[in-house]
């Protein structure tokens, strides 16, 4: 978390999935290997956010890597509301046609479904 000149604070957030703990680990491995797993996977993750953030200049913020027990926007509305949340800002991949149709959005559902405001941000042209 950073304290901005308003008295900010910022957090940045991943939701990632463990297809493996689903598919076979779940089954045949024992609880605090999947655990251990977890908590490997949130570490890498939580580093690579912090890398991110030092290369944009962001001293100070809080990352959070949360695994997707249910689904991203439900997520990302549980860390909204533990963080007392006024802003979620949301990256979007700009699908469109059947694409979007079968992989659905994101960034709609939250939008939809958002009691905090939404800023929606497009990838940049090119990419």
């Amino acid at each position: 978390m950073r304290s901005g000149s308003a008295g900010a604070r910022i957090a940045l957030l991943h939701v990632f999935k463990a297809p493996a703990l689903r598919l076979v680990m779940g089954h045949f491995v024992p609880k605090e290997d999947c655990a251990h797993y977890l908590a490997e996977t949130q570490r890498d993750i939580a580093c690579d956010l912090a890398a991110f953030a030092a290369s944009a200049g962001l001293k100070g913020i809080r990352q959070i890597a949360r695994h997707e027990a249910s689904t991203p926007v439900h997520e990302i509305l549980k860390t909204a509301r533990e963080e007392r949340a006024d802003l979620i800002v949301q990256s979007t991949h700009s699908r469109t046609g059947l694409e979007k149709l079968f992989i659905g959005s994101v960034t709609e559902k939250l939008l939809g479904s958002s009691t905090v405001d939404v800023l929606a941000i497009p990838p940049l042209r090119g990419r």
